[in-house]
């Protein structure tokens, strides 16, 4: 869905010159998701993967969040997590949740990139304060874009290779209506079912620093915030890297890392 012209603005660090350093040439997005009133203004934000070339052998995709404000919130009144998902619905890369750090009616999120050829997709969680805390949303699930390294294969939606198999297992991912427990009563599996159970599990299915499928805990990768002032206080310096820990399904035994990149930029 086009969100129309897009004016960027640099307030917000250096990192948009590495950000927009090689060519984006493929991107699908989610419908734009509105929230409603939340406090005292109304937001939307969609779910996007891009294409980008880094060089003429590589290419790699990421996941995107635009959030719109109508009118300009505060610092800290918005924020998102740019997630992204292979095709079975397990969590290759995250932004974590970022905030706005100044006065804004829009901005943008970036998970980071892989190169691992695939078939991806992004849904965006995002919050908002509504004067006494945040409301937390999942966004609608965008279209699938398959990240291949052979010449302008990438640019051909996932629908048209896709397994049927991995489609119906999405479809139950997305229809789920409660999460498995594990044997210390933690509830474990993909993020995509929380836009309908109406909450992460606390541990989400993802893809590791090593290659290994495990979970991170929910609380790690989005530590729970209740203020404004908490918010900016974690807000992740502009190209950071925060790593957490990849879990077996116990949430207990470590079995590799998962790395939190955080990018974002001002979108008017």
């Amino acid at each position: 869905m086009s969100m129309g012209k897009k004016k960027v603005s640099f307030l917000m660090g250096s990192l948009l010159s590495l950000c927009l350093a090689t060519s984006a040439f493929a991107n699908v997005s989610s419908d734009a998701y509105s929230t409603g009133k939340v406090g005292d203004t109304s937001y939307t934000f969609t779910s996007e993967v891009w294409d980008r070339e880094l060089n003429l052998t590589t290419k790699t995709v990421e996941a995107f969040s635009y959030v719109k404000a109508v009118g300009n919130a505060p610092a800290g009144y918005m924020g998102a997590n740019a997630r992204l998902y292979n095709s079975a619905g397990t969590m290759k890369a995250s932004s974590g949740m970022t905030y706005n750090d100044s006065k804004i009616s829009g901005f943008g999120v970036y998970s980071s990139r892989t190169s691992v050829e695939g078939s991806y997709f992004a849904q965006t969680a995002a919050e908002f304060y509504h004067g006494n805390g945040y409301t937390k949303f999942v966004g609608y699930k965008s279209p699938n874009l398959v990240l291949s390294q052979k010449k302008l294969a990438s640019i051909l939606r996932s629908e048209e290779f896709a397994d049927s198999s991995t489609s119906v297992y999405l479809e139950e991912l997305k229809n789920k209506t409660v999460y498995s427990v594990n044997s210390n009563n933690e509830t474990y599996g993909s993020g995509v079912s929380a836009q309908t159970i109406g909450q992460d599990p606390d541990l989400i299915e993802a893809i590791g620093t090593n290659g290994l499928k495990g979970y991170v805990k929910s609380n790690e990768l989005e530590p729970e915030i209740n203020t404004v002032e908490e918010a900016l206080a974690q807000n992740q310096v502009n190209g950071s890297v925060r790593t957490i820990s990849l879990y077996d399904v116990d949430g207990i035994n470590i079995i590799g890392q998962f790395d939190v990149v955080t990018k974002y930029e001002v979108i008017e």
